[in-house]
């Protein structure tokens, strides 16, 4: 389990709705993928991800879209990223993730939203549109 967080074109929140899931003309491909990576200096483009857990045992997966930021602040913490239904995805980012995120985001002309489909802004603060916000209701109306 984990908290993900993409980049994407296509709000989360209609994604599942859509006939074709993967559409390369609304979301991002992956050659648009791979050619960000190629072109950002933070980025490297591994393939593979494996993590070491706790009891020493290794867990790895491999998937073609799979790249590291290698430019996070620290530098025991290795932070993959992957292209997944076109959507650019992280799990459990932190505040340094989330600004590299917006940067790929401007990058490849998408937005920042969690899971949920909210967007987020660079500290991991929901931005709320005006239908989403709760209108305060009068002090004489309490139900």
């Amino acid at each position: 389990m984990g908290y993900d967080v993409h980049v994407t074109r296509i709000p989360v929140s209609e994604f599942f709705e859509l006939e074709d899931n993967y559409d390369e003309t609304k979301n991002i491909s992956f050659e648009e993928w791979i050619d960000y990576i190629n072109q950002d200096a933070e980025m490297r483009h591994d393939g593979f991800a494996i993590a070491t857990l706790s009891d020493g045992t290794e867990f790895g997966c491999s998937d073609p879209s799979i790249a590291v930021w290698v430019d996070h602040p620290d530098k025991n913490i290795t932070q993959w990223i992957w292209l997944s239904n076109g959507m650019v995805t992280v799990k459990n980012p932190d505040e340094y993730m989330l600004k590299k995120l917006h940067l790929i985001a401007k990058n490849l002309n998408g937005v920042v939203q969690d899971q949920d489909g909210y967007n987020l802004d660079e500290k991991g603060n929901f931005i709320l549109s005006e239908e989403d916000k709760i209108r305060p209701k009068p002090w004489w109306k309490f139900w």
